[in-house]
């Protein structure tokens, strides 16, 4: 999981910032993917991500692994 540093948390371009909603979809797809990767249901997937998995540009659940 990530460390998020407070201007990367609460900071305008952090996950709860003004212009942060990039950045808190990399983090979630990029935990969500790692999830996957390590052999998960899509229902464990979603227990660990609160209950909502993320969304590939297509609409399809986001399971990709390398890079973004």
């Amino acid at each position: 999981m990530y460390d998020l540093c407070l201007d990367c948390h609460e900071g305008t371009y952090g996950v709860h910032g003004r212009d942060g909603h990039a950045l808190d979809v990399k983090i979630k797809r990029d935990y969500q993917a790692k999830l996957f990767a390590q052999g998960m249901t899509e229902e464990e997937a979603r227990y660990w991500m609160g209950g909502r998995l993320m969304l590939s540009d297509d609409g399809e659940i986001y399971k990709k692994t390398g890079g973004n």
